[in-house]
């Protein structure tokens, strides 16, 4: 008997016939070990004529691949998990176990994380290997049998490349969920880093667990630990420093991340993950240039099965990475080039087909123009000869959904309505469309079944729906009533009708914090909704939210709003450092360096490390200085040391604008300040 198929299983009804379909024309012999099995898990092993033995689970998972392995009589055993399925050739991997001398083979494990082709992760894994007695699993958990296999040999050059993958479904976020993994692992790795305190390895799956459960603070303790202690020639050693690095992004520690990668990543150069997440450190310390080569250097990278990699590191998402920071740049033709460069690997990517059409309306492209554009793109992929048309409806709900992200509102609708009885998010975002187009009627026909269903996510929706309601002053449909009395904010919402009836305001013993936090996501969407009458009521609940509600409107692009807001409040009360750096980024892009420039330097005495404050007043002197030069030259034309002042104030204020030190608006934001800026001679005060 040449090839045996090893599985332990528990409650695995749904993933085990896959599994089995997968290998059962190819293996002579099938083991599976039930540890504890209430469903139909072990009729169907048996019905594929699976020998199955059934064993106490005693928290170990080693103990249960070994009671599998000693009931073995075939020459190899190849292990799966209920979860996985095989792919590739293993007829031809059958004649090379009868000839060959090595001992064991790697598989190429592709763990699918989510339901878009693109969410995979990647690593390769030791899973074929002769039936020998020295060769036995190591470990309560994560199990290993290269241990083994290396003692016997000397080293592991007698493990071999199969060419063959297997699918994993177990990382799938309701597969995780719905096994309670992280919940299972919990303990059995405790009692592991109990039980070897030396042991970076358990340590490191210890921290990945409590990630896993929310503790992150936690996990960055224990993966800290885990790199400090772990040998540097580990197979898991960039891993640990990838996941780390990972967390600490998560946990907005951005300069640590930076600092770990520097110094870990020329250890690995050719694992393009760390040169990704370093590109994505250095972008939010607003380090572009930095971001630019660490996203060049994971396109650059060669991806190698003995890293953990994760789909589109070293492709796609490294280009889009480098086409936002371009489009911030204003390099327009670079931004679209590496947008274009990100569809080539994700043709569906929304994220650039977001860039792609900012971009356009940067360069004052019509919403026509826009959707004309988007459509010419992918067009090569809708051919019905073209590998990639069977996801041509993936790309064009993708589409879309960008349209709309960008405030092409009408189009959006146009691409999505073929798709409207596929989702209930697909009904969300017509329906959104459609209040911003002002059909109203036809949106509440849409939203009331996505409120009727079990648990309705559309909480965008219902309150765009109801904001429009309290701004047309038009009773709130039975159906909107019926959901917030649903919501865990029930209270909330009857509070805020209370107040608005009442015309009260928010007394400073009413004013609790979550009440607060409540009412702000309101009066934020209302900004961008633009409901003057909502806005003005909302505002009026406290003074707190006077300032908020000017900042609000600087930032989603309505900049003359945000400054006569601004002015008012000033009128009343003091402003602080964010209210004087608004009102000097308007008075800049008026041309009036001067005024500006006092304005942010009031910016920064009330606060000496704002950075955008101080790049801010810089621009304005170099401005000033510009402008200085400029005149003395329209007099004396011919002075060559003017005009060598001049270049090199002109370079100056080309690289400083460079850095991060205004807003970056894109889509919808960028539409609503070109509208402002259209205005800017008209309105002044």
């Amino acid at each position: 008997m040449l090839l045996s198929l090893n599985l332990i299983v528990r409650n695995e009804e749904h993933f085990l016939p896959s599994c089995l379909e997968s290998v059962k024309s190819w293996v002579d012999e099938i083991i599976v070990v039930d540890t504890g099995s209430t469903d139909r898990t072990i009729p169907i092993a048996e019905s594929y004529g699976a020998k199955v033995f059934r064993i106490d689970w005693e928290k170990d998972f080693s103990k249960a691949r070994n009671a599998a392995v000693v009931r073995t009589r075939a020459d190899w055993i190849l292990v799966l998990d209920a979860d996985e399925q095989m792919t590739g050739d293993l007829q031809t991997l059958k004649k090379t176990l009868k000839t060959t001398e090595l001992e064991a083979f790697w598989l190429d494990v592709e763990n699918v994380t989510g339901s878009l082709p693109h969410e995979r992760v990647y690593h390769r894994s030791l899973r074929l290997f002769r039936n020998r007695p020295q060769y036995r699993y190591q470990g309560p958990i994560h199990e290993d049998i290269l241990p083994s296999i290396e003692k016997r040999n000397g080293s592991i050059a007698c493990i071999g490349t199969s060419g063959l993958s297997l699918l994993h479904f177990g990382y799938l976020p309701e597969v995780q969920e719905q096994k309670e993994k992280a919940k299972r692992n919990l303990s059995i790795l405790q009692q592991a880093v109990k039980d070897h305190p030396k042991s970076s390895y358990y340590r490191y799956h210890l921290g990945v667990c409590y990630e896993q459960l929310g503790m992150d603070c936690d996990a960055v303790k224990l993966l800290e630990q885990a790199l400090k202690s772990a040998p540097p020639e580990v197979s898991y050693r960039p891993t640990i420093v990838k996941d780390l690095s990972k967390l600490l992004i998560k946990t907005a520690a951005f300069p640590q991340a930076v600092k770990l990668l520097e110094k870990e990543k020329h250890k690995f150069e050719d694992y393009p993950d760390l040169h990704y997440y370093l590109g994505v450190a250095y972008t939010a310390v607003h380090q572009e240039d930095m971001a630019l080569r660490s996203f060049q250097a994971a396109v650059g990278a060669s991806p190698s099965r003995s890293y953990l990699t994760e789909s589109g590191t070293h492709s796609f998402r490294s280009y889009l990475g480098m086409g936002n920071i371009a489009a911030k740049w204003s390099a327009y033709r670079d931004a679209l080039k590496f947008y274009l460069d990100a569809l080539k690997h994700c043709f569906y990517s929304k994220e650039a087909f977001v860039g792609i059409a900012d971009v356009l309306i940067a360069l004052n492209k019509t919403e026509e123009e826009i959707v004309k554009e988007l459509l010419h793109i992918v067009s090569p992929n809708f051919q019905p000869d073209s590998p990639t048309y069977p996801l041509r409806e993936l790309c064009e709900i993708s589409i879309g959904e960008a349209l709309f992200d960008v405030g092409c509102y009408r189009a959006s609708r146009e691409v999505l309505n073929s798709y409207l009885a596929r989702s209930p998010r697909i009904r969300e975002w017509i329906a959104l469309s459609l209040i911003r187009e002002g059909e109203i009627q036809e949106a509440h026909r849409l939203a009331e079944p996505i409120s009727a269903s079990e648990a309705p996510d559309a909480p965008l929706l219902f309150h765009t729906l109801l904001l429009n309601s309290l701004e047309k002053a038009i009773p709130i449909p039975a159906y909107l009533s019926d959901w917030m009395t649903r919501q865990p904010e029930a209270a909330f919402y009857a509070r805020l009708f209370e107040q608005l009836r009442t015309h009260a305001e928010i007394s400073e013993e009413d004013s609790d914090y979550s009440y607060l936090l409540f009412v702000k996501p309101l009066l934020h969407l209302a900004i961008q909704m633009q409901y003057p009458v909502v806005i003005d009521r909302l505002t009026g609940l406290t003074p707190a939210f006077r300032p908020f509600t000017a900042k609000m409107l600087f930032y989603e692009g309505y900049v003359d709003q945000a400054a006569d807001r601004l002015l008012t409040v000033m009128e009343t009360e003091p402003l602080d450092g964010e209210s004087f750096y608004i009102l000097g980024l308007v008075l800049y892009d008026r041309s009036r360096w001067q005024e500006a420039s006092m304005l942010f330097e009031q910016a920064l005495s009330l606060d000496p490390e704002d950075r955008k404050a101080r790049t801010a007043a810089a621009l304005c002197y170099l401005q000033q200085a510009r402008s200085i030069v400029q005149e003395a030259l329209e007099r004396i034309p011919e002075a060559a040391l003017l005009q060598a002042n001049l270049q090199k104030l002109n370079l100056s204020i080309e690289l400083v604008s460079k850095s991060d030190w205004r807003p970056h608006w894109r889509g919808v934001q960028r539409r609503n300040y070109h509208e402002a800026c259209r205005h800017f001679a008209v309105h002044d005060r």
